[in-house]
């Protein structure tokens, strides 16, 4: 009889864990083989692609896959579902993306025989890049098939958006004006709630911009929530995330009010020094201002000359783009991608327009990791996180998929106050970024780490799992009481860790 779970040791859960996630790899496997198969015995051959109500054919041949699959016959994805447990959309879905995988990506499909990927990766894949040729899809497999098991989903859907472009450029252009022509922004039906949901499609750029414009307006609205003039949709706002909501409403129902909320915070002293300019006798001697009954004509070139004054450029909202190139961006412009914080890859041609589209630019130095030195102290300056998140964009945990520059950057090595520890403890050698909940993790003790050399982080979990992340993903290395490979890295790791450690003090 098994044992119950609430009788084995931690030990034991970690395994069956760890062997759980292996066993659940195989299945997902194993049902695209057998769905693969099933496909494969249920030819379209022989089918009408197209049946009329009169002809008596009882089912008809389905093009599902991309170019260079087989068709299928129409009642397959029903058998398929029936003895499955899938809703028949669900069925024809595993249908496709399998024969998708045999016949268009042969480096990929041979993982899957094997059960070393897994099934959401190589079906991601599958569906993103159905519209591709034969040909193309053959070069994105060569180039991708490898790295899957290494990458979280952000990270392969970074990589194969990446990918698509290389060999689509073409393509991508006419989508992308497709979509531009098609974009819009639609308002749902309100919930019980009173809210209603909203949501469309704009440019990259022009949402960065609304994001920003947004964010500014909300801070302005937050911090003089106690005297906002009459027309702020304001309705209990007490959060950020709700103030946010504030100035969007505002934006859209009473631009005219937000961006003079934003003109008086941007330029506050605009009317004053208009009037000292264009009225200098209008005080009296002990300070007061003077009534001015003048003309409605005076009052209307008052306002042009107010409206003159206004320094537009002020009202624009700032924001950072963080983009990262390769070499390529300096020898080829024309093909380079480069990679953008918050958005994902884009064509270096597709970030000019933006550049060059109501922007004012300015530019930031150029940082050099090599030339910036540890210290001695336990913040971080603003110049070494910057080299770290351009070093080592995602979190250095492992199989995560954060990218974000709100990430706590941790200390491999837990800094010791002087004069316990060692000068030099904070420096690019033993910093890495982390989700809060990771740091928490770590900081309270289940896994431990170790950077051997900077930008390459090796774990290990409590019950002794050994994992490397670095900029290709993570590699799982299995446990150090059976597998002598990850023992001796991980030894290998704390020695080099502390050794350098040395170095640098």
């Amino acid at each position: 009889m098994a044992r119950d779970l609430s009788e084995w040791s931690i030990a034991e859960l970690a395994s069956a864990a760890a062997d759980n996630a292996r066993a659940q790899m195989l299945v997902g496997c194993n049902l695209l083989r057998i769905a693969d198969q099933w496909a494969l015995k249920h030819p379209g051959d022989g089918l009408p692609l197209e049946i009329k109500l009169d002809n008596g054919a009882d089912q008809r041949r389905l093009v599902v896959g991309g170019d260079g699959t087989p068709d299928v016959a129409e009642g397959a994805a029903a058998d398929l579902a029936l003895e499955s447990r899938m809703s028949v959309g669900q069925a024809l879905a595993l249908i496709t993306d399998a024969l998708d995988l045999h016949f268009r990506f042969p480096c990929l499909w041979a993982r899957v025989e094997a059960g070393s990927v897994a099934d959401w990766q190589a079906r991601r894949i599958a569906q993103k890049t159905r519209r591709l040729s034969q040909e193309q899809a053959g070069s994105i497999d060569r180039c991708i098939a490898g790295h899957l098991a290494n990458l979280s989903l952000t990270r392969l859907d970074n990589l194969l958006d990446a990918e698509i472009l290389r060999v689509d450029q073409e393509a991508r252009d006419k989508a992308a004006k497709k979509a531009l022509a098609e974009r819009d922004v639609r308002f749902g039906k309100p919930n019980q709630d009173n809210l209603t949901e909203f949501w469309g499609a704009m440019p990259a750029d022009d949402a960065q911009r609304s994001d920003a414009a947004i964010n500014q307006l909300a801070t302005i609205l937050q911090a003089r929530k106690d005297y906002l003039p009459a027309g702020v949709p304001v309705r209990g706002a007490d959060t950020r995330q709700a103030w946010r909501s504030v100035a969007m409403a505002l934006f859209t129902t009473n631009p005219i009010l937000a961006n003079q909320l934003l003109l008086q915070h941007q330029q506050p002293d605009l009317f004053d020094q208009l009037f000292d300019d264009r009225f200098p006798d209008a005080h009296d001697p002990a300070g007061a201002k003077v009534v001015d009954d003048r003309p409605d004509p005076v009052h209307e070139r008052l306002v042009a000359e107010v409206v003159g004054r206004i320094d537009a450029s002020k009202l624009i909202p700032s924001g950072t783009l963080h983009i990262h190139l390769n070499a390529d961006a300096f020898t080829r412009p024309e093909n380079s991608i480069a990679r953008l914080e918050k958005i994902g890859p884009a064509l270096l041609s597709t970030i000019k327009t933006w550049l060059g589209d109501g922007c004012t630019i300015r530019l930031q130095p150029v940082l050099d990791p090599a030339t910036i030195a540890p210290v001695d102290r336990y913040e971080v300056p603003d110049r070494m996180r910057e080299a770290i998140l351009a070093r080592t964009p995602a979190s250095s945990f492992p199989w995560t998929g954060s990218l974000n520059r709100r990430n706590d950057l941790d200390h491999t090595l837990p800094y010791l106050p002087p004069p316990a520890g060692p000068p030099g403890q904070t420096g690019l050698h033993n910093l890495g970024p982390l989700t809060r909940r990771e740091h928490r993790a770590k900081t309270i003790g289940h896994m431990s780490l170790r950077q051997p050399d900077p930008g390459t982080y090796v774990w290990k979990s409590r019950y002794g799992r050994v994992l490397i992340t670095n900029d290709s993903g993570t590699h799982d290395l299995g446990n150090i009481t059976t597998n002598q490979l990850a023992s001796e890295i991980w030894y290998a790791a704390d020695r080099m860790q502390h050794l350098h450690a040395l170095d640098v003090a």
